[in-house]
């Protein structure tokens, strides 16, 4: 006679562990675990190299100085460098910890998403792995910055997203909603995946989830969070926005119409000039080259890089040889200003025919 007491759901990550002892330790989840242990170790190994990263000593420094905002960046991350600098120093690998701890659960979140989708061990082991193995994931945990800690946070609502439209269970926003608050004070990036997932809640039947209660308490843990950010940021009249408009101001004019003609125009042996042209664009390529940026910019976009040819009948970019001259030429006005300033001007004049040298090796003939 069946049982009066209805069944209950099992969750996957309660499910996996229901398997002899022996079989545990090749299970998924295991497989898992394993793959986020070796990227841990891998961290842990690397942290010692390559020196302070320049952002790395800027956080240090914001650390010393916790307030609810900083002009470039929510607070959490000072916190962070703070506690890691109370607890361990400031060593290499004492900064790095917790953006390596960051990193492992970022690929332990891989591998529950793929059990809570229906992926058995080969697929979980293999977005783990994919998450090991992901060049961007392996740059962002070995420094300490905000990025390292947006992955799992973006990876953990989607995991409570995944279980509320499995289970139905309308409590887990709360928890969606105190990961998604501690994110944004870590960095405003999570606003994108929030709008992404009240929009496809609205497109489908899930956006019944909008008549009940929890979903909108969740929000409001959300904002609690982050209130005293948007507090700081209100009483300092929002200098996010400004430094944002500052950074970008050097590319706004027709950079944007330069990138989207070579992008899509520009054969794919031309990857010099697009390269150049992208990284004289942004606010990264004004950093380095200060005001010669522009003139990099400006060279970029006008005839001496791409020009419209009826004869061919399109787009025709230079070759790269020509794009390499420009760069190197105001590589060797940076060096003559410095050389000039400390009383050496030999130098300079006696290595410019060697580096055009190396320019004419970027020439197509070659």
């Amino acid at each position: 006679m069946p049982s009066a007491v209805a069944e209950t759901e099992v969750p996957a990550y309660e499910a996996a562990f229901d398997v002899p002892p022996l079989a545990r330790f090749s299970s998924g989840p295991a497989i898992v675990l394993y793959i986020a242990a070796a990227k841990l170790a891998i961290h842990l190994y690397a942290a010692r190299f390559y020196g302070y990263f320049a952002d790395e000593l800027y956080f240090m420094a914001c650390s010393r100085h916790l307030e609810w905002g900083y002009v470039d960046q929510p607070p959490l991350i000072a916190l962070i460098v703070r506690i890691e600098r109370v607890l361990f120093g400031d060593s290499l690998q004492s900064i790095r910890l917790f953006a390596a701890l960051a990193g492992a659960g970022t690929v332990l979140l891989a591998g529950c998403i793929s059990r809570e989708l229906g992926g058995k061990r080969f697929a979980q082991a293999l977005a783990a792995v994919a998450v090991l193995v992901a060049g961007v994931c392996l740059a962002m945990n070995h420094y300490i910055s905000m990025n390292a800690f947006e992955p799992p946070a973006w990876a953990g609502c989607a995991l409570i997203l995944i279980r509320i439209i499995k289970t139905g269970n309308q409590k887990l926003w709360l928890w969606f909603g105190l990961i998604g608050g501690i994110a944004l004070e870590n960095k405003y990036g999570i606003v994108f995946f929030a709008t992404g997932v009240v929009a496809g809640l609205l497109l489908t039947h899930q956006r019944s989830a909008f008549l009940k209660p929890w979903i909108w308490l969740g929000g409001l843990l959300a904002f609690l969070i982050f209130l005293p950010n948007l507090v700081w940021n209100i009483q300092h009249r929002f200098p996010f926005f400004e430094m944002l408009a500052n950074a970008h101001e050097p590319c706004r004019r027709p950079n944007c119409a330069g990138w989207v003609v070579v992008l899509f125009f520009a054969s794919a042996g031309q990857t010099v000039s697009r390269t150049g042209l992208g990284f004289a664009g942004s606010s990264r390529g004004h950093h380095v080259f200060g005001e010669r940026a522009s003139i990099l910019r400006r060279t970029c976009l006008s005839d001496v890089v791409w020009r419209w040819s009826s004869r061919d009948g399109g787009l025709v970019v230079t070759p790269p040889s020509a794009m390499a001259q420009t760069c190197i030429r105001l590589l060797v006005a940076d060096c003559g200003d410095h050389r000039r300033a400390a009383g050496d001007t030999g130098s300079v004049a006696r290595k410019l025919s060697s580096l055009h040298a190396v320019a004419a090796s970027f020439s197509p003939a070659n």
